[in-house]
C-alpha cells in the first residue's frame, strides 16, 4: 500500500464514512458531532491482496480501521521470532505501534483480501483523543496493560508487547461459586486465565507435584486447552468467591511461548516449597500451608521499578522467588545508600505483616546479573535451581497481605488454634496494639510511668495508720492496755490497705507514650479528673531534659516536649531512663523526615518514569481477597447464651417494643432528618434535636453534652409543664377566667423553653477536612461569635474530665492547641472527649498526608517539567550532531508516507 493508493479526496463520500464509522466499537465513546469531524479527516486507503502496509518510523502512531476485506498482522522480537499473529476483520481497530505514546515497536501488515481501511493520521488522532479522554483508554487500555506487566509469567515481554497484548485481553469478573473452565475438546473457545484478585479452585490431572496449590489466587494462571501449554496442565476452575480474571485467547499463549524465555516460565509456581522456609510458616501442615498459599499472590516487578517504599505501609511480607533486588535506604539528609541485596529464598516484611507498620527501607528489583559478583549473578540455591532465574528481567515475589491473612485465621479458628503462627499475630497485637486510640499503622515504641520511686513516696501516706496504731498500742501499754498484734494489723490495714490500692491505681492510669506517629501523656485519679495531651511527632520542635540531685542518682528526670505554640508543650514528669525515651523521640523524628524524604524521592522517580514514558509500572490489587470480605462471625458459648436470652427477651417484650418503642424511633427519625432554614445555625447540624455528634465524609460536628441541656432548661421546662398541666386541666370550664390566665402564661413559657433548647443548640464545634471552628450563638442571632483556624495551625489536643460527674457520664473538655499566642479552641463539656480527640487527630492526620502528597505533587510535577525539556534538547542535541553543522540530515531510506508526528 503505498502512498499514491490513498483514494483523491474528492471521490470519498464523507457522509458514508461518518455512518461507518459509527459500526466501529473503538469509536462507540464518541459523539455523532466529533465523529462527522473526523469523518472529514479520515485518509482512505484501499489495498489489494498481498499487500503490506508500511509507514515510516518516526512518522508517529496510526490508527486503521478496516472498512472492507482482511489483514494478518505479524510480530517478531530481536531475535526474530514470532511472537503476535493477529487477523483483523471488518471492524477491527489496530495500531502497528499499538502504544500511541511514541515508543516505536512495529509489527508487519499483509493484505489477505482486498478492501478498503480507514486511516487516521497522528495529529488526527491526537485530536480525537483530546475531544474524548475515554477513546485514549479504549485502545491502549492501560489498566490491563499495567496489571499483565505484573504478571510474572509475562516478564520477559517488553512494554509495547504487554500494551499489544492487552488491546485483545477481555476482563472478566465472576461471583462465587461460578464455574470458569473446563478442558475443551477443540481450540476453538480455549482462554488462558490470569487472575488479578480472588480466589480460583483448580482441579488438575494426575501427574502434578503433590504440593501444588489447589486454591490459587492473584497473579496466577490456568486454562482449558486440550493439552499442557509448557508445563501448565489444563484445569478445571470454579470461583471461590467474587473475582476478577483477565483472559486472552489461547492461540496467542501459544505464540507467545515460542519465545524461549516466556516458555520456561510457563509452569506452575512452587508457593507452598517457598512458604516452608520463612520462619513465622515454619511447623505448619500440609493442609494448613494450602490454606496459607490460598492467599499467596504471585507478582512480578521489572528491573529499576520500586517494590516496597521507605515509609510507606502496605501490610505485606514478600519472599523473593526469582531475579533479585536491592535494599536501600534514605537518611535524614535525603541521601539515598544500598544496605544489602537480595537473592531467591530472602523474604522481608515480618513487622508489616504482623505489626502492619511502616517500611523502614526502600526494595528496588534489579537484574540479577547487574549485581553480580565475579561469577556473573546473584543467586542462591533456590536460584541456582530455577533455569529462569538468570534471565529474569527484574524480581518475582509471592506476597502475603495482613488483611487476607487475618481474615483466614478468623474463617476457621479452630484450624488454626495453637499454631505458631496464630500464636505470633496475637503476640504482636498485644505488645503493639494496646490502646484504642492508635491507628492501624501507629506501632507503640515506649509505654512507661513514673519512676516507682513517686509510687513508694505516696505509700507514706498509707503508712500513717500503720505507724498510729503502732505508736497507739505503746502508749496504750503505759496504762496496762495492751492490744494485739491482730487487732493493731486489722484496725491499720482497714486504713491502709484502701489507701494503698487506691495510690497503685493512681500510679498504674498514669502513662506516657510514644509511637511511631505521636507522643501522649495521661494523668487521671478515677472518677474524679482525666486529662490526655498528645502532639504529633512531625509537631515536636525540641525536648528539654532536666534532673535533680535525687534524680540523676536514682535514674528519672522531667522531660519537656515542646510544639510550635509557646503556650503548649507535654511533660513527662518523673519518668525513668530520661536519656533513652529523649533519644526515642529524637530517633522517630529523625525517621519521619527520613521517610518524607524518601517518599519525596521515590514519588519524583515514579513521575519522571510516567512523564517519560520510560517503562511501563507494575500495578498489583491490595488484597488478594475480594474486597469488603469479612469472616463470619464465631460466637462463644457465652455469647451463644447472651443470643438465646436476647431472642427470648424480644418475644417478651414485643408488644412493649410495637407500641412504643416503634412509633418513637419514627418520630425521632423524623427529627433527625429535619431540614432547618438558612439563616439558622443549626444548618450546620445534622442530627437529631437531642443528639451531640453529627459525622459526616466533609465534616464531624458537636454539640454540648445533653446534661449541659439539662441544666439549661430544667427551670424553663418545668414552668412549662405546670402551665401545660393548668391549662389542660382548667381548659374545660365554662368560664374564661379560670384557663384565661395559664393560656397568656402558656407562649411565654414556651418560648422560654424553646430560647433555653436553642442557646444549647446553636453552640456547634465544628472539624472538617481542612479547619476547626468554634460558633457560639444565640436564637434569632442576636449574638453570633465564630472563631476558624487551618489545621495546619494545630499543634496538641488535649482532653479533660474535671469532676466526678464528668468521669461517670464520660463529658469534658477537649482543649485544641495552636501555633498562634492565643489560648487555641476548646470543646466545652462535649460528650465523649476521648472520642472527640481521637476524630480531631484523625482528620489532621489525613489533612497533613494530604497536604504534602500535594505539595510534593506539585514539586514533582515541575521538576519533571525541567527534566523534561532537559530531554528534549539532549535529543534535539543527538540530531543536531547526527545531521551535522549545515542541519541538514543524511538522506535514509524510507518506504511507505510519512506524515509529521503530532504530540499526544
Amino acid at each position: 500500500m503505498a502512498p499514491d493508493t490513498i483514494q483523491d479526496a474528492e471521490q470519498v463520500d464523507r457522509g458514508d464514512v461518518a455512518t461507518k464509522l459509527n459500526s466501529f466499537a473503538a469509536l462507540k465513546v464518541m459523539s455523532p458531532t466529533d465523529l462527522n469531524q473526523l469523518a472529514d479527516k479520515i485518509i482512505v486507503r484501499p489495498f489489494k491482496e498481498g499487500d503490506r502496509l508500511q509507514e515510516a518510523q518516526s512518522s508517529g502512531d496510526f490508527l486503521y480501521l478496516v472498512e472492507s476485506g482482511a489483514l494478518r498482522e505479524t510480530g517478531k522480537d530481536s531475535a526474530g521470532t514470532v511472537w503476535w499473529e493477529r487477523t483483523h476483520n471488518v471492524g477491527a481497530a489496530f495500531s502497528r505501534q499499538a502504544t500511541y505514546d511514541g515508543l516505536f515497536e512495529e509489527t508487519e501488515v499483509i493484505a489477505l483480501q482486498e478492501g478498503r481501511l480507514f486511516v487516521i493520521a497522528p495529529s488526527d488522532l491526537s485530536w480525537a483523543m483530546g475531544r474524548q479522554p475515554a477513546l485514549r483508554q479504549a485502545l491502549i487500555r492501560e489498566p490491563i496493560a499495567v496489571r499483565l506487566r505484573a504478571m510474572p509469567m509475562l516478564a520477559p515481554l517488553n512494554d509495547s508487547q504487554v500494551r499489544r497484548l492487552a488491546t485483545i485481553a477481555h476482563v472478566v469478573e465472576a461471583n462465587g461459586g461460578s464455574p470458569l473452565c473446563e478442558p475443551q475438546l477443540t481450540g476453538a473457545e480455549t482462554w488462558f486465565w490470569f487472575i488479578d484478585w480472588g480466589q480460583v479452585s483448580v482441579t488438575y490431572p494426575s501427574g502434578v507435584p503433590p504440593k501444588t496449590p489447589r486454591v490459587i489466587t492473584a497473579g496466577n494462571a490456568f486454562h482449558n486447552a486440550p493439552e499442557a501449554l509448557g508445563q501448565i496442565p489444563p484445569a478445571v476452575a470454579q470461583a471461590l468467591y467474587r473475582c476478577k480474571l483477565i483472559r486472552v485467547p489461547f492461540s496467542e499463549m501459544l505464540a507467545l511461548a515460542r519465545i524461549p524465555a516466556i516458555y520456561a516460565r510457563l509452569q506452575l509456581p512452587p508457593i507452598i516449597g517457598f512458604l516452608e522456609t520463612v520462619a513465622p510458616f515454619q511447623g505448619l501442615n500440609e493442609e494448613q500451608l494450602q490454606t496459607l498459599a490460598s492467599i499467596t499472590a504471585w507478582e512480578h516487578y521489572p528491573a529499576a521499578q520500586t517494590v516496597s517504599q521507605q515509609g510507606v505501609r502496605d501490610n505485606a511480607l514478600r519472599i523473593l522467588q526469582r531475579g533479585a533486588a536491592i535494599i536501600r535506604t534514605t537518611d535524614a539528609d535525603g541521601k539515598e545508600r544500598p544496605r544489602d541485596y537480595m537473592a531467591p529464598g530472602r523474604f522481608y516484611g515480618q513487622s508489616s505483616l504482623f505489626r502492619r507498620e511502616r517500611h523502614e527501607t526502600t526494595v528496588r528489583a534489579v537484574r540479577p546479573d547487574s549485581v553480580g559478583s565475579a561469577t556473573g549473578i546473584l543467586t542462591s540455591p533456590q536460584g541456582e535451581s530455577d533455569r529462569a532465574h538468570a534471565s529474569e528481567p527484574g524480581a518475582t515475589w509471592f506476597r502475603i497481605r495482613s488483611e487476607d491473612l487475618i481474615y483466614l485465621l478468623h474463617s476457621d479458628p479452630g484450624f488454626w488454634k495453637d499454631t505458631h503462627l496464630e500464636q505470633k499475630v496475637k503476640a504482636e497485637k498485644k505488645k503493639h496494639r494496646k490502646y484504642k486510640w492508635q491507628d492501624e499503622d501507629e506501632v507503640l515504641w515506649y509505654d512507661g510511668h513514673r519512676h516507682v520511686i513517686v509510687l513508694l513516696r505516696s505509700f507514706l501516706i498509707p503508712a500513717l495508720p500503720v505507724v498510729g496504731m503502732i505508736l497507739l498500742k505503746l502508749i496504750l501499754q503505759n496504762w496496762d492496755i495492751n492490744l494485739t498484734i491482730l487487732t493493731v494489723a486489722l484496725v491499720s490495714g482497714m486504713v491502709a490497705a484502701p489507701l494503698t490500692v487506691w495510690y497503685v491505681v493512681d500510679y498504674l492510669n498514669d502513662y506516657f507514650v510514644v509511637t511511631s506517629l505521636r507522643v501522649t501523656a495521661r494523668e487521671q485519679v478515677v472518677l474524679v479528673y482525666e486529662r490526655r495531651t498528645e502532639a504529633p511527632l512531625d509537631q515536636v520542635q525540641d525536648t528539654t531534659l532536666r534532673t535533680d540531685f535525687w534524680g540523676s542518682l536514682i535514674g528519672y528526670g522531667n522531660l519537656k516536649i515542646k510544639t510550635a505554640s509557646a503556650a503548649s508543650q507535654i511533660v513527662f514528669d518523673h519518668v525513668p531512663n530520661p536519656e533513652s525515651v529523649q533519644a526515642l523521640i529524637s530517633e522517630q523524628r529523625r525517621r519521619l523526615l527520613a521517610e518524607k524524604l524518601a517518599e519525596q524521592r521515590e514519588g519524583l522517580r515514579m513521575q519522571l518514569v510516567k512523564d517519560l514514558r520510560l517503562s511501563l509500572l507494575s500495578q498489583v490489587p491490595d488484597q488478594t481477597l475480594p474486597p469488603g470480605l469479612k469472616p463470619p462471625i464465631v460466637l462463644s458459648w457465652w455469647q451463644k447464651w447472651l443470643a438465646t436470652l436476647a431472642k427470648a427477651l424480644h418475644f417478651v417484650f414485643f408488644p412493649f417494643e410495637f407500641l412504643f418503642l416503634r412509633p418513637l424511633s419514627w418520630v425521632m427519625r423524623i427529627f433527625a432528618q429535619r431540614r432547618l432554614s438558612p439563616r439558622n445555625q443549626n444548618r450546620d447540624f445534622g442530627a437529631g434535636v437531642l443528639a451531640s455528634w453529627w459525622i459526616t465524609p466533609d465534616k464531624t460536628v458537636w454539640r454540648k453534652h445533653w446534661l449541659i441541656l439539662l441544666q439549661r432548661v430544667w427551670q424553663s421546662f418545668l414552668v412549662w409543664l405546670i402551665v401545660t398541666a393548668f391549662l389542660v386541666a382548667t381548659v374545660g370550664q365554662w368560664l374564661p377566667l379560670p384557663w384565661l390566665l395559664p393560656a397568656i402564661l402558656w407562649l411565654p413559657a414556651t418560648g422560654w423553653f424553646w430560647w433555653r433548647y436553642e442557646d444549647w443548640a446553636n453552640d456547634l464545634y465544628i472539624v472538617t477536612n481542612d479547619k476547626v471552628i468554634d460558633i457560639e450563638a444565640k436564637p434569632f442571632g442576636f449574638s453570633t461569635q465564630r472563631r476558624e483556624a487551618g489545621l495546619d495551625r494545630i499543634q496538641n489536643v488535649t482532653t479533660e474530665l474535671p469532676t466526678f460527674w464528668a468521669n461517670a457520664l464520660n463529658y469534658g473538655n477537649v482543649v485544641i492547641k495552636t501555633a498562634a499566642a492565643d489560648e487555641g479552641f476548646t470543646f466545652d463539656l462535649v460528650a465523649n472527649p476521648h472520642a472527640v480527640q481521637r476524630e480531631i487527630m484523625k482528620r489532621l492526620s489525613a489533612f497533613r498526608a494530604s497536604r504534602q502528597q500535594r505539595e510534593a505533587t506539585a514539586q514533582r510535577t515541575q521538576q519533571a517539567y525541567v527534566l523534561g525539556v532537559y530531554h528534549e534538547l539532549m535529543e534535539e542535541g543527538d540530531k543536531y550532531v547526527k545531521s551535522g553543522p549545515t542541519g541538514q540530515a543524511s538522506p535514509q531510506p524510507q518506504e511507505g508516507r510519512s506524515i509529521p508526528r503530532a504530540g499526544l
